[in-house]
C-alpha cells in the first residue's frame, strides 16, 4: 500500500476536527508508510489491553490500577516514553497548571513528557465511563474534557496533550493563533485495524516526539501541514478569481453581439453568481468555495462586471461605474 492510500484509509478509521497532518507532510515524513509493528509486543498488549477491559467494568468512574497498567503498557512499551521523562503528581512543574477564573476551575494535567525542562506533551487520564468528547460531571463549565485540554495547551504554550480513558486516546494539538487539533484513536480497532495502532506509535512515540529533526517533530508536522493548507486555499482563491473573470469576459462578448439584449435587466451581483454556478456546473464545487474570499464586491472582479454595462455594476451601494 503506498503512503497515500494509507493516509486516506487511516482517515476513515479515527475522527479527526479541525487540522491534522495534511498528505503531503504525511508522504515526506513517511515515504514508504508506517512502520510494520512487532507481532510479539502487539500480541503482549493485547493481552494487557484484555486484562484491562476485564476489569474496567469493576470502577467506571475512577482510574483504577489495572487501567494503569494497561496505560502503563501503551506508554512506556508502545510509544518508549522514557520512565524518568514522565511526571505525574507532585512532581509536575505549577507553571502547567491554569486557573480559569471565568469558572472557578483550575486545569492541571495528570502526566506530563518534560525533557530537558521542557514539556513536550500533557496527558489527562479519565476513568472508563468519561468521554473526552463530553464535559466532566458535577461542573457548570459546559467545556468537554478535550476541550479543557486545549486551553491548557493554550495557557501553558505546550502545542501537544492526549486526553484517554484507556479507551479512547484523544490528541489535542491547540497553539495560539491557530486553529485547534483533534483526532481520536479507538484502542478496540488497534488490534483489528493495524494501521491505527502504526499511525498512534509513529506519530507519539519517543523517536517521533524526541529524536526527529525539528522540522518533523509531531506538533512541527501540524505547523507545516497548517501553512500547506494555507497554500492551497490562497491558490484557490486565485484560480475561482480568474474562472469568474473568464465567465465574464465570455458573457461581456456574447453580450456585445447581441447588442446589449442578452444580458439585459440584470445587475452585476447576479452575473457573478451566475459565474458560480457555472463553476459547480463544471465539477469545481472547490473554486466556489474559495470564491466565498473573494466576494462580489472585491475591487478585482467589478472590474471586469462593469465592462458588461455600466448600470450593471450598480449593487450594495456601489455607483454606477463610468
Amino acid at each position: 500500500m503506498s503512503a497515500a492510500s494509507e493516509y486516506a484509509e487511516l482517515l476513515k478509521l479515527i475522527e479527526v476536527s479541525g487540522p491534522f497532518i495534511s498528505l503531503p507532510v504525511f508522504r515526506e515524513v513517511f515515504p514508504q508508510g508506517l512502520i510494520k509493528d512487532a507481532p510479539d509486543q502487539t500480541r503482549e498488549l493485547r493481552e494487557v489491553y484484555t486484562e484491562w477491559r476485564a476489569a474496567r467494568a469493576l470502577a467506571p468512574h475512577a482510574v483504577s490500577p489495572a487501567q494503569r497498567e494497561w496505560l502503563r503498557a501503551v506508554f512506556l512499551t508502545l510509544l518508549e516514553w522514557p520512565a524518568d521523562l514522565l511526571v505525574e503528581d507532585n512532581a509536575i512543574p505549577q507553571n502547567l497548571s491554569f486557573f480559569v477564573a471565568q469558572h472557578h476551575e483550575t486545569l492541571r494535567p495528570d502526566l506530563a513528557l518534560i525533557e530537558d525542562g521542557k514539556p513536550r506533551l500533557l496527558v489527562s487520564l479519565l476513568p472508563p465511563a468519561q468521554q473526552p468528547d463530553r464535559r466532566p460531571p458535577s461542573t457548570t463549565w459546559n467545556a468537554t474534557c478535550a476541550a479543557r485540554m486545549a486551553e491548557l495547551l493554550h495557557a501553558t504554550h505546550v502545542p501537544l496533550g492526549l486526553v484517554t480513558n484507556g479507551e479512547r486516546f484523544t490528541l489535542v494539538y491547540a497553539e495560539p493563533g491557530q486553529p485547534t487539533g483533534f483526532a481520536d484513536f479507538h484502542a478496540e480497532l488497534w488490534f483489528d485495524e493495524r494501521l491505527t495502532l502504526r499511525a498512534f506509535r509513529d506519530f507519539l512515540s519517543a523517536g517521533a516526539l524526541f529524536n526527529r529533526p525539528p522540522e518533523q517533530t509531531l506538533d512541527a508536522l501540524y505547523r507545516r501541514s497548517l501553512e500547506n493548507q494555507q497554500e492551497v486555499s490562497t491558490t484557490l482563491g486565485r484560480q475561482v478569481r480568474r474562472a469568474v473573470e473568464m465567465f465574464v469576459a465570455a458573457l461581456d462578448r456574447a453580450d456585445r453581439e447581441s447588442s446589449r439584449a442578452l444580458l439585459d435587466g440584470l445587475d452585476g451581483e447576479h452575473i457573478y453568481e451566475a459565474a458560480l454556478t457555472f463553476n459547480d456546473a463544471a465539477g469545481l464545487p472547490l473554486l466556489r468555495r474559495g470564491a466565498r474570499s473573494a466576494p462580489y464586491h472585491e475591487p478585482g472582479l467589478p472590474r471586469e462586471l462593469r465592462r458588461l454595462h455600466p448600470a450593471r455594476s450598480t449593487s450594495r451601494g456601489r455607483r454606477p461605474a463610468g
